[in-house]
């Protein structure tokens, strides 16, 4: 059956121009102070900090997470979060420092994991900047900024006891301890502060997290890349929920779970959860498509969550129209545009090789809670679906009579291996049916 899709991300490339292939690249002027943090850079390398860890936001997007370890005399040593084995598998390359009046820079050669790393752009992959200039300092981070594509590297000095953890390959374990707990439910959601449903999504496909929830009755959401940490998902901007801010998801090494950390008090932990808890009337148009299709029993599949009381009506349609019409019913689909609040009831029906459809047009209200009110609006002259609809119509009263000004609610059904939908009469407790996401025949 089809899965129930409810994001799709885009990133965005950024065109370069065409440069040698030597490591060290022309570069722009920075700020003047960055000769002053060369040398801060060599007086922490000096005094034995030689551990780094590294924050990389390639200019076409996404971020990484890197252990860094520059010895004095010019060797460099990396770890990547691109995948478990660049976790865990030591590099070994060189860098080297060089100054100018305007620029210093931090240069690597070729070896480093930052080759490893690479983007699309256009019909081409585009990598990592290996030459970095000095640009800024911030708190105890060091930010540069690459001197051929402008890609941001944030340089963190690590204590000892971090680096050992690095050097013992743990950034991997998070790889593992990502993929099992969140493989362990369908749906993922917290509860942030004023008692807010909060919709959790992550894709490891695409390192992004994405979070849904409802405010004044609309669909908000908040989306951000990720990279991974020890112990810990390391998002690349704040997601935000209203005015909360968010910033770090943290791995609970006793529970087994991660959480999101608000600040140095306050956690949400993420619970797993067979359904979505934002409700599918507000979610119907904006991140969930807005067809649901009810395919036939007989012929094509039988769907649960369907009352006796529909499936008879359903039968009794299949029967006339194939008796009065010769055609078999295939699959009844509801197409709301939940902007012009109208909705095309889509009957597909066969006879011999050929499919036709008929659409029957409606109008609907609904409610804050989620009631639909259907109303059927005329046929329109020389609209082919709307004659061909015309045409069945008393085969298929019954079904169709099912809608008109009448009232029903459209919510999630856990179908065993997916989630479909469900429609339910709210005048008739007896009525309800349900339909999978997307349409069998467009």
């Amino acid at each position: 059956m089809k899965k129930l899709i409810t994001i799709i991300l885009v990133a965005f490339s950024v065109l370069s121009c065409k440069k040698d292939k030597s490591s060290a690249y022309d570069v722009v002027e920075v700020f003047p102070s960055s000769e002053d943090l060369l040398a801060k850079f060599k007086k922490a390398l000096d005094s034995g900090s030689s551990h780094w860890e590294a924050m990389l936001n390639p200019k076409a997007g996404k971020t990484y997470n890197l252990y860094l370890q520059l010895t004095k005399d010019g060797k460099a040593l990396s770890l990547v979060d691109l995948t478990e084995e660049s976790a865990k598998k030591i590099k070994a390359a060189t860098y080297r420092l060089e100054g100018k009046s305007t620029n210093a820079s931090l240069i690597f050669s070729a070896g480093t994991h930052l080759d490893d790393i690479l983007h699309k752009e256009g019909f081409r992959n585009v990598g990592a900047d290996t030459s970095y200039a000095f640009e800024m300092m911030k708190g105890d981070t060091l930010i540069l900024r690459g001197n051929r594509y402008g890609d941001e590297l944030k340089l963190i000095n690590m204590e000892a006891e971090v680096a050992d953890k690095y050097e013992a390959g743990q950034l991997s374990n998070t790889f593992g301890n990502l993929s099992e707990f969140f493989d362990s439910q369908r749906f993922f959601y917290f509860i942030a502060e004023g008692n807010i449903p909060v919709q959790f999504i992550i894709d490891p496909d695409t390192r992004s997290i994405r979070v849904l929830y409802v405010e004044n009755k609309q669909l908000k959401f908040s989306t951000t890349d990720y990279a991974y940490g020890l112990e810990k998902i390391r998002l690349k901007t704040p997601l935000r929920i209203g005015s909360q801010v968010i910033s770090d998801l943290n791995f609970d090494t006793e529970k087994k779970s991660f959480y999101l950390q608000k600040n140095q008090t306050t956690r949400y932990d993420l619970l797993g959860a067979t359904l979505p808890v934002i409700p599918l009337h507000i979610m119907l148009g904006e991140e969930v498509t807005p067809i649901l299709s009810m395919p036939s029993p007989i012929f094509i599949e039988e769907l649960p969550g369907w009352s006796n009381s529909f499936l008879d009506v359903w039968m009794g349609a299949t029967s006339k129209l194939f008796t009065e019409r010769g055609f078999y019913l295939l699959v009844m689909a509801f197409e709301l545009n939940t902007k012009a609040n109208t909705v095309d009831l889509k009957l597909y029906f066969q006879r011999g090789s050929s499919i036709f459809l008929g659409t029957f047009p409606f109008s609907f209200e609904k409610t804050d809670a989620g009631v639909y009110t259907l109303k059927r609006l005329p046929f329109e002259a020389g609209n082919t679906p709307h004659a061909n609809a015309e045409f069945i119509e008393a085969s298929v009263a019954g079904l169709i009579g099912l809608f008109p000004n009448k009232q029903y609610t459209i919510d999630y059904y856990d179908a065993g291996d997916n989630v479909i939908g469900q429609f339910k009469s709210v005048e008739q407790a007896d009525l309800y049916f349900t339909g999978e996401f997307g349409s069998y025949f467009e």
